[in-house]
């Protein structure tokens, strides 16, 4: 129940009233959502409701008490003063009216704008000034806001370009928002955040761009989106951003992002020394509202004008290149068409849009048109045909049509762009190209040459078929991996030569490339190649490529070697006609002399046997001249037979088996009924011979064998490449092998020539393998070599099978002597000892010898008497006059009389001539004088007579 205080129910005691007034004046108070302050008349404060806690940042208990100028900016409170003195000095009671314009000072010292309304209170304290204090920074930042957005609007309406535009954006956001720094800057497609404006402090530690993985507030924002406060205390101690901004003191940041046409283009920031003003998000967003909607604007201008460029470039593009270039829609009809195309036509590109340009082609190539342009639409692929257009001229020419579609989201074509180009001269070049190609690989089949190129740049070889088939490379190897297999074939003695021809070529040092080198088969066989190539190069002379062709020169380097070896016998042959001519001149005259001697001493004296002696010399060297004559100028007239080849190689076997050393076995084999060949016994046991020692000599000490197997072949075309110079036909093949060291490749190709030898000296000539070959040439046969080192050698020779007729030297036997007779000789003879030999010897048979070293002075001799000379005896190289030339002149003043000539060697070119002449006899030199008187018995015997003495290669 209520207390005495209360007094009777619905009375009130004056005091409870006031009190209970008073309480519920501050509930008022603190109810009000604006911030309120109670002010005494001298301008203290007495009450501060949360409100105004929360605006000026000071607690109620601390504002009360306080001046209530304490919490006015300075710049305000004159005027707050005079308006507080005014206000009290006639104390109204209720509400008074509102004060703008005045700013509030917080406890941080942030001036905040505000507007105040006054109203008398009485309390039983006395009256009390109520002011309620409205913040204005909302509105203010507002119009501030309209204000900064119409001068960049204004700016441009001026056509200010949009990076200025963007400038003042930052400048204004910072100036609006009184932050120290203010930036802009743009997301790339990589999240690189890239400043494209600012104000105030610059990053300079960090350039123009802010790290993706610092703490940066646009950072944030290019990675969420969103608006983002940051801050830089929080950020780690480490990032780039905290130790820049706490260095300049700023402690807080805003960003927030700009977004143009829909996508995310970049951002907005603003930082600042205290706290970012709450205000500060939606002014701030507008800002970057406006910058997105500069940019979009500027990002529209800019594509239509590069449109209407593009456009532009098109259509003078269009009429500047040769093709006929049109666009079309999506079912075909032409809506632009180029100039080429009324200048092609002869028809005003108006008259053709739509459909009507198919007018102009051939009517023959409409189905297959509408067929592809159906296929390209339905299919989605790019359109390509090739038809005929109509020419101004009426002519029609063909036109290869291409064209790619513009399509929608769906995929659905809108638009076409195509061109057509004229391929009548392309088609007939490319038919010409083809037809030369063609030309050029034939040329190259038939001349057996293989082409290649070389890309210097990639260091790639490509090579055609030819090249593939001559290097044995197989189909699957691709062009790529062509270069290894190459190089494998090539000799590998040969490599680096090639490598420093083609550096030589590619660097300019010489001209072209050009290089000779062998290649190894699969055989083992070596082919000789020729390769050749030009280098072109780009404009400041850097090898570009090297085009070439290669050429298997195996056969003619062959022939060229065979020829250059012909060339050596034949000049060997002609020092062996001289070395003949006088060796044999002064063995004659040794030979001629020791016989006189011998005929005038008597049985038993003691000077018969070193006569003996001296004369076997003589034949020995008469045999030297006839084997280096053997080789160098083998006798085609020498006698022949049909021979039993195998009966023949096993008697000369038989003679050598006693001069080979003991280790060395010879055996010998053949098949039975072996076919007879014909030819000359005693070259082919020559041949034999030299084959058996050349064996022998490989074998040396150690034992060994050497095998002699004979047998019949036929040689057919495709046997011939395996032994050269043969023709086909049925031979008897003589095969002689040996088990001694055998050949390398550098040796074989010379063991015929006669100026190459692997023996030491004092071991031979090296001219029995030369013999060998010469003879087998003179039967018309051929002799092969294979070998290898480490196991043996083996030749093979084949002598072509005879036709069964005996084939007889020109010149028939000598005949029997008749009845010896004296005569008057005439003898004719460069060599005076030679003369004065035949005057003795001849002399002392009978016969009268006049003797002439000079055959001009002995043909003045037959001139003045042709009558007194019975026979004539010349040599046939002479100087001055050869013996022929003397034959022909005798003969010519007395036909028929015997004319003889001696030689150590005479051509068959000449023996012919002889023969021609009416020549009796040819006398070999040396011959022994007995040979000499019994030929000039037979020539002067009754009846008369040829008589012909084999020459000496033919003599065992």
């Amino acid at each position: 129940m209520p207390g005495p205080a209360d007094g009777t129910l619905g009375q009130t005691d004056p005091t409870t009233a006031l009190a209970r007034s008073e309480r519920g004046l501050r509930q008022l108070i603190d109810s009000v959502r604006d911030p309120m302050l109670l002010i005494a008349h001298d301008g203290v404060i007495v009450v501060a409701n949360p409100a105004a806690e929360e605006l000026l940042g000071w607690a109620a208990s601390d504002l009360a008490g306080m001046p209530v100028e304490d919490v006015i900016a300075p710049a305000s409170r004159a005027e707050h003063r005079a308006r507080r003195e005014k206000f009290a000095a006639d104390l109204p009671t209720g509400p008074v009216g509102v004060v703008g314009g005045v700013f509030a000072l917080s406890r941080s010292g942030r001036e905040i704008p505000v507007s105040i309304a006054l109203a008398g209170i009485e309390t039983a304290d006395g009256p009390l000034m109520g002011v309620t204090i409205m913040d204005a920074s909302a509105r203010l930042s507002r119009e501030r806001q309209d204000a900064a957005l119409r001068r960049i609007a204004a700016a441009a309406g001026t056509e200010l370009p949009v990076d200025r535009l963007l400038t003042m954006v930052v400048e204004e956001a910072a100036s609006l928002l009184t932050a120290d720094k203010s930036l802009m800057a743009r997301f790339d497609p990589d999240g690189e955040v890239v400043i494209v404006g600012s104000h105030g402090d610059h990053l300079t530690s960090v350039g123009d761009h802010i790290p993706r993985g610092s703490g940066s507030s646009l950072v944030a924002v290019a990675r969420t989106g969103a608006p983002a406060r940051l801050f830089y205390d929080d950020l780690p101690e480490d990032d780039p951003i905290r130790e820049l901004a706490l260095t300049q003191d700023h402690h807080q940041a805003l960003a927030v992002p700009i977004s143009v046409h829909t996508r995310l283009w970049g951002g907005l920031m603003v930082a600042a020394r205290d706290d970012v003003p709450p205000e500060a998000a939606d002014a701030l967003t507008r800002f970057a509202e406006y910058a997105g909607a500069v940019i979009g604007a500027s990002e529209s201008r800019a594509v239509e004008r590069a449109l209407r460029e593009s456009e532009e470039r098109f259509r003078l593009l269009a009429d500047f290149i040769p093709q006929l270039v049109w666009t079309a829609d999506a079912d075909g009809a032409y809506d632009f068409l180029n100039r080429r195309w009324a200048e092609y036509t002869g028809v005003a590109t108006e008259e053709q849009l739509g459909l009507r340009w198919l007018d102009r082609v051939h009517p023959d190539d409409h189905p297959a048109l509408m067929r592809a342009w159906d296929a390209a639409v339905n299919g989605r692929a790019p359109f390509a045909a090739e038809f005929r257009i109509r020419r101004h001229d009426g002519l029609y020419r063909r036109f290869d049509a291409r064209a790619v579609a513009m399509r929608d989201d769906t995929g659905a074509a809108v638009k076409w762009f195509g061109s057509n180009t004229d391929v009548e001269e392309a088609r007939a070049a490319a038919a010409a190209v083809r037809a030369s190609e063609a030309q050029l690989r034939a040329a190259l089949d038939a001349g057996g040459m293989g082409a290649w190129t070389y890309d210097a740049a990639r260091r790639e070889v490509r090579v055609d078929r030819n090249v593939r088939t001559l290097f044995e490379i197989p189909d699957d190897i691709t062009d790529a991996e062509v270069q290894g297999p190459l190089d494998e074939r090539i000799h590998r003695d040969d490599r680096l030569l090639i490598r420093e021809v083609m550096t030589r070529a590619l660097e300019g040092v010489d001209a072209d490339y050009r290089a000779e080198y062998r290649i190894v088969r699969d055989d083992g066989s070596l082919r000789w190649i020729d390769s050749r190539g030009q280098v072109a190069r780009d404009a400041d002379g850097a090898a570009r490529m090297v085009t070439g062709v290669l050429l298997d020169v195996t056969a003619a380097r062959e022939a060229g070697e065979r020829l250059l070896r012909s060339q050596k016998l034949e000049a060997l042959g002609t020092l062996a006609g001289g070395i003949a001519h006088d060796f044999n001149n002064l063995l004659q005259v040794v030979g001629g002399n020791v016989g006189l001697a011998r005929d005038t001493l008597a049985a038993g004296h003691p000077a018969l046997e070193p006569l003996g002696t001296v004369e076997r010399a003589a034949q020995r060297g008469a045999d030297l001249v006839d084997r280096i004559l053997a080789f160098s100028r083998p006798e085609d007239g020498s006698p022949r037979d049909h021979l039993d080849i195998a009966a023949l190689v096993d008697d000369t076997l038989d003679l050598l088996r006693p001069t080979l050393p003991a280790m060395i076995e010879l055996r010998c084999s053949s098949a039975e009924r072996l076919p007879p060949v014909v030819g000359d016994p005693a070259a082919v046991a020559q041949i034999v011979t030299n084959l058996a020692a050349n064996a022998a000599q490989a074998i040396g000490r150690s034992p060994g064998v050497v095998r002699f197997e004979i047998d019949a072949v036929d040689l057919r075309a495709e046997d011939l490449p395996a032994v050269p110079d043969a023709r086909e036909g049925r031979y008897v093949r003589v095969v002689v092998t040996d088990d001694g060291p055998g050949m390398d490749a550098s040796v074989l190709p010379r063991i015929f020539d006669p100026f190459f030898t692997t023996k030491g000296p004092g071991a031979g000539t090296g001219l029995g393998l030369s013999i060998v070959q010469s003879l087998m040439r003179a039967h018309a046969g051929v002799v092969t070599v294979h070998s290898r080192p480490g196991t043996g050698t083996v030749f093979q020779l084949y002598f072509p099978v005879g036709s069964g007729a005996v084939i007889a030297g020109p010149e028939g036997a000598a005949r029997p002597v008749a009845t010896a007779r004296a005569g008057r000789v005439l003898f004719v003879d460069d060599e005076p000892d030679l003369v004065a030999l035949h005057e003795r010897s001849l002399g002392r048979a009978g016969h009268v010898v006049s003797g002439y070293t000079d055959p001009r002075s002995a043909l003045a001799r037959f001139r003045e008497g042709p009558d007194d000379f019975d026979v004539v005896v010349t040599d046939l190289s002479m100087p001055g006059m050869s013996g022929l030339e003397l034959a022909r002149g005798i003969l010519a003043l007395r036909p028929g009389i015997p004319v003889l000539i001696a030689t150590g060697y005479i051509p068959p070119e000449e023996r012919a001539e002889a023969e021609a002449l009416g020549v009796r006899a040819i006398l070999p030199k040396p011959s022994p004088i007995a040979r000499v008187r019994e030929v000039l018995a037979g020539v002067l015997a009754d009846g008369g007579g040829r008589d012909t003495v084999p020459p000496p290669s033919a003599r065992s």
